[in-house]
């Protein structure tokens, strides 16, 4: 059983990249291994596997190093920063590197999914110190996976932004990841059958499992002196769905491993490491960054953004999950937040709960599971943190889709806040094995779209036609009145004095009569805003007349907010939230 894995910053002082320390418990091999990550959205799908496979090799003797890379993850820079693929390839280097330094090893296996075994090839062309690689599913020709991505995005029709907002032309989004021009173009110029000299003296391949295998790049490597050994990825689809959803490949993990075990020998060296888990960002303004445990039980993992010292913090924000996504949040939109109230004097701690993420498990829960019941113990530990490290400071909750529910039951828990910020909740009122087939928010959607639809000739021509599902609109409407009628027969039974269970207009008054101020953030087009409306009744517009709860709106979004310029937009509200506690204008 390996050590936990320590959290430090590594490369340039003036531009960190975070990462993941994996230390074996005794004896410790001479070769260590490298994580390198794919690009854009398949990080988030892929980081349970990312964390599972480094905890595995560990646990064999491999000391084992997972990053971010230069502009990505919890790494400082932005996606938009120039020559993002040279800074991609830097950042492996650096890897590698500190990977050496820390632990002594004399040679590293790089390891990489997707582009991440892609850039890890080019990187370690040239290096004498890459004892092996291991590739999932690697990408040959980047131009191929460019069209993916284009692919991607098309495939989820884009938000209109308001008519005023200027916008890049050359900026692509996909599943809220954006890449410039010039990042595009430095990509599609990367195709591993044009290296000129072998990344590795011995590889492994495994293919997908959902394709036929490609020997072209297998027998380039041939060519190159390589002694290459393919295979076929056993969970390759499983691996990339999303982050609620993934599976670790556990069969293709043990057989990289294994693979590995006999490639390379033992060693009885072992240096100590000390680790420096600081580092200042340059976004604009000084910006202090620490990744730490919030619990004394070093479950939960954490990274800290506050303004360099020097400055007095009034303000810190505990920002949730949104669903099993760690901490980074969708489209890296908690880095951009983080790093945004940090610049303006704020703190910020981006919590992962127990069983997401980095973090730990608790005894008794499910690994990756969005509504855990140990999250409202999590909620409260995460904020204790907060309050601890900023005893004089307001506390902020924020979350986004499960975040939102979390924060919402750890302010009616009584969670000591200033304010509780929800955006997108899509249930007030969660029970394990819950099935969402007909859950509130679908009916509420799904009931919304059949009257949208009713408006269209189109529709009615489909209806005439019979290519319409009748029966399953029928139970939608069916289930939809009937939340129509409980709602309302709840809210009259209210002015009389009557108590119900799971009453979201009472956990509403809770919270209020605690002087937490609530915010809730809908996108038009999600279910949330209406939920709310009906479940809490009369309630809300008391609480809306006197300025404890507050609704806003965002026009264009979809449910996480994937388009750069909705995620400025949720970010300024924030920021404007904010700013409203703090007296600023």
């Amino acid at each position: 059983m390996s050590p936990a894995a320590q959290p430090l910053y590594i490369g340039p002082a003036e531009r960190a990249l975070f990462g993941w320390l994996h230390r074996p418990a005794a004896e410790a091999r001479q070769v260590g291994i490298v994580l390198c990550q794919p690009a854009g959205y398949e990080a988030l799908c892929t980081h349970r596997t990312f964390r599972t496979f480094a905890e595995e090799a560990a646990a064999r003797g491999f000391p084992a190093l997972r990053f971010d890379y230069d502009g990505t993850g919890d790494s400082a820079g932005k996606p938009t920063d120039p020559d993002r693929v040279a800074h991609w390839l830097r950042s492996i280097g650096d890897a590698v590197d500190a990977l050496k330094s820390l632990t002594g090893v004399t040679q590293v296996c790089l390891f990489g999914v997707r582009v991440g075994a892609s850039l890890g090839a080019v990187a370690a062309t040239g290096r004498a110190d890459v004892h092996s690689m291991i590739a999932f599913a690697p990408v040959v020709k980047l131009s191929g996976y460019l069209r993916e991505i284009r692919a991607l995005a098309l495939s989820r029709p884009p938000a209109v932004p308001p008519a005023n907002l200027k916008l890049d032309a050359g900026l692509e989004e996909a599943a809220g990841f954006t890449t410039t021009e010039e990042t595009r173009t430095a990509l599609a110029k990367i195709n591993l059958l044009e290296l000129s000299s072998r990344p590795a003296p011995r590889m492994l391949l495994l293919e997908r499992d959902d394709m036929a295998a490609n020997d072209a790049w297998p027998r380039q490597l041939a060519a190159l002196g390589v002694a290459v050994e393919q295979r076929k990825l056993d969970g390759y689809v499983d691996m990339v769905r999303d982050a609620h959803a993934s599976k670790v490949p556990m069969g293709s993990v043990t057989a990289a491993l294994d693979w590995l075990t006999a490639a390379a020998a033992a060693t009885q060296a072992e240096v100590p490491v000390t680790c420096v888990s600081t580092a200042r960002f340059d976004d604009g303004a000084a910006v202090r960054e620490t990744a730490t445990w919030l619990d004394p039980a070093r479950v939960l993992f954490g990274i800290v953004s506050e303004p360099d010292e020097g400055r007095a913090v009034e303000d810190v924000v505990v920002l949730l999950n949104s669903g099993t996504i760690h901490h980074i949040g969708p489209g890296r939109l908690y880095v951009s937040i983080a790093r945004a109230c940090a610049a303006r004097g704020m703190a910020v701690v981006r919590a992962d709960l127990s069983g997401v993420g980095d973090s730990g498990v608790r005894d008794g829960e499910q690994i990756n599971s969005p509504y855990s019941s140990s999250a409202a113990t999590d909620v409260l530990e995460a904020v204790e943190f907060a309050r601890r490290r900023y005893p004089r400071a307001r506390t902020h909750l924020f979350g986004l889709c499960s975040g939102a529910y979390h924060g919402l039951k750890g302010a009616v828990a009584g969670a000591p806040l200033t304010s509780v910020v929800m955006v997108n909740p899509l249930t007030f009122f969660w029970k394990p094995g819950m099935s969402l087939e007909y859950a509130d928010f679908q009916v509420t959607s799904e009931s919304k779209r059949y009257a949208r639809s009713a408006a269209t000739l189109n529709s009615w021509i489909k209806l005439l036609r019979g290519q319409v599902n009748v029966v399953t609109a029928a139970q939608v409407v069916l289930r939809r009145l009937a939340s129509l009628s409980r709602n309302s027969a709840r809210d009259a039974a209210r002015l009389l004095g009557v108590p119900f269970q799971e009453d979201l207009a009472s956990e509403l008054l809770r919270v209020a009569r605690a002087r937490t101020d609530m915010l809730f953030v809908f996108s038009a087009s999600d279910p949330g805003h209406s939920m709310l409306r009906e479940q809490g009744g009369r309630i809300v517009n008391a609480l809306v007349r006197r300025e404890q709860l507050r609704i806003a709106i965002v026009e264009g979004a979809d449910h996480t907010f994937t388009s750069h310029w909705n995620r400025d937009q949720l970010v300024a509200l924030l920021m404007g939230h904010l700013d409203r506690h703090a007296g600023r204008r």
